[in-house]
């Protein structure tokens, strides 16, 4: 007798499994990406638009007061009383991790003191100079500067197209020029106070951020003796890979290159899915450095620390 062997044929409407699941990753992939690009966008927006309001015309600018600066840096008689400086901080990641030890730290950013934290004011930057001076000697500074500023990708807001501009972008545009005013006040910050206090200094900025190339901070690498290392945010428990540079002169500094690997990238892309419709939390991860990269910094400072007071 004969048998009759039927096949089931395939539905063309419906997508290989193996597909569907790359297509799936790819979509988390990109709607996350989305998500911190949104986020790194409107923490750029909201830095450059929230000085209530203040012309230009009265933005401090510290290189037509060096000698005001100097007199309150000599004249300053106050209590060093921090070891730890949390930059441009609204998560206070840093300050968490050096209080945990025991140690005092200072957290500055706009949206904390308002005007008095603005460094486009003069009160800004002296109420800046003063928790400065306010650090022990071997403190550490650490940085994570509004990534929007100089970041290509965010071209539209800033207008930093270097084929087109210079590295300081379209000076005609307000939001470029208040950027640029915040990037020279803060540098001018650290040429004054070094002077003063020794630090260990941290910076963070993406891998793409232009920041790094501007005069200003060429010439603070070379007056602080600063280096550069690269790293991923993501291996230290950031909820994207986040590829970063860091620029710093604390010792082993090394130690805090990364390697992404296959099994991490999967790693990082099973914690993205879980978090990926949490549009708040990417916001809020966009804008702070992971707890453990703040303890691997701890980590490093405390053994630069031993080695300044044996």
């Amino acid at each position: 007798c004969s048998c009759a062997v039927t096949t089931k044929s395939p539905n063309p409407c419906v997508l290989p499994r193996q597909i569907r699941t790359s297509m799936t990753r790819a979509c988390v992939v990109i709607l996350g990406l989305a998500c911190e690009i949104a986020a790194v966008g409107a923490s750029f927006r909201r830095t450059l638009e929230s000085n209530n309001g203040m012309n230009e015309r009265d933005w401090f600018v510290p290189q037509h007061h060096s000698a005001e600066i100097m007199q309150f840096i000599t004249g300053w008689q106050g209590e060093q009383s921090f070891s730890a400086f949390d930059a441009f901080a609204r998560s206070s990641s840093t300050q968490r991790v050096w209080e945990h030890y025991g140690y005092r730290a200072v957290r500055m950013d706009l949206h904390l003191g308002g005007n008095s934290h603005d460094l486009l004011s003069e009160e800004g930057f002296y109420v800046w100079l003063d928790h400065l001076m306010q650090m022990h000697h071997g403190g550490i500074l650490v940085a994570f500067p509004p990534s929007g500023m100089f970041i290509p990708l965010m071209r539209s807001l800033h207008r930093r197209n270097t084929m087109i501009y210079d590295i300081y972008g379209d000076r005609s545009s307000l939001t470029v020029r208040r950027a640029n005013c915040i990037l020279k006040n803060f540098v001018a910050l650290l040429e004054n106070i070094h002077t003063i206090r020794r630090l260990h200094i941290v910076i963070v900025q993406p891998f793409a951020s232009l920041l790094f190339e501007t005069p200003e901070y060429q010439h603070l690498r070379a007056l602080l003796g600063l280096s550069i290392v690269s790293t991923w945010l993501g291996l230290f428990g950031h909820v994207g890979s986040k590829r970063v540079r860091v620029l710093t002169n604390l010792p082993g500094h090394t130690q805090l290159r990364r390697r992404m690997t296959d099994l991490n990238r999967e790693m990082i892309r099973a914690r993205w899915e879980r978090f990926v419709h949490r549009s708040r939390y990417f916001q809020r991860q966009a804008e702070s450095l992971p707890l453990g990269f703040c303890q691997r910094l701890f980590e490093l400072w405390a053994v630069a620390l031993m080695l300044m007071h044996p």
